[in-house]
C-alpha cells in the first residue's frame, strides 16, 4: 500500500500530471496565462541551481555512486509543484476547504520523500535538504510573485 501511495504523489511522471492539470484549471477558470509563465520561469532555474548545488556538494546517490543526490531534485520538484499549488489554490478558495488542502501538502510531502528514501534513491539527508531547498524555492517564489504581479 505504502508503495502504491508513495508512487503516486513521489512519481516524477505524476508530479508533472498534476502540474499540468493544475495549469489548465487555472489557465480556464482563472482566465490567467500568467501562472503558466511563473511556474516554467520558477521550474528552470530550480532545476539550473540544483544542478549547481549538487556540483558544490558532490555527495553520491546511495545507488549510483557515479550521480550526485544532495539535494534531491525530486523532493524540490515536489515541495515547489504542490507547495505552489496549495499557494494558489488557498488564495483562491474562501472556504474551510483550503485547510484540507494545507493538510494534503503536509501529508504528500513526507509520504513521497520516504517513498524516495524506501527505494533506495536517496538518502533520508538529500530528501531533508530537497525538502528545505524546495521550500526556499517556494517562498522566494511567492515573495517574487508578489511583489512584481499586479495579479496572477
Amino acid at each position: 500500500m505504502f508503495d502504491i501511495i508513495g508512487y503516486i504523489f513521489a512519481s516524477s511522471n505524476t508530479t508533472m500530471l498534476i502540474s499540468f492539470i493544475y495549469l489548465l484549471w487555472e489557465c480556464k477558470s482563472q482566465k490567467k496565462w500568467k501562472p503558466i509563465i511563473w511556474m516554467l520561469f520558477f521550474y528552470i532555474f530550480l532545476g539550473m541551481s540544483n544542478i549547481a548545488l549538487k556540483q558544490l556538494f558532490k555527495i553520491p546517490r546511495p545507488h549510483n555512486p557515479a550521480s550526485y543526490g544532495f539535494p534531491s531534485g525530486h523532493m524540490t520538484t515536489f515541495t515547489l509543484t504542490y507547495g505552489w499549488i496549495c499557494y494558489r489554490c488557498i488564495s483562491v478558495i474562501k472556504s474551510s476547504w483550503k485547510w484540507l488542502l494545507l493538510g494534503m501538502y503536509c501529508i504528500i510531502l513526507p509520504i513521497g520523500g520516504l517513498w524516495i528514501v524506501a527505494k533506495g534513491y536517496h538518502t533520508i539527508w538529500d530528501i531533508m535538504g530537497g525538502f528545505a531547498f524546495g521550500n526556499l524555492w517556494l517562498l522566494l517564489s511567492v515573495l517574487f510573485v508578489r511583489r512584481f504581479s499586479s495579479s496572477i
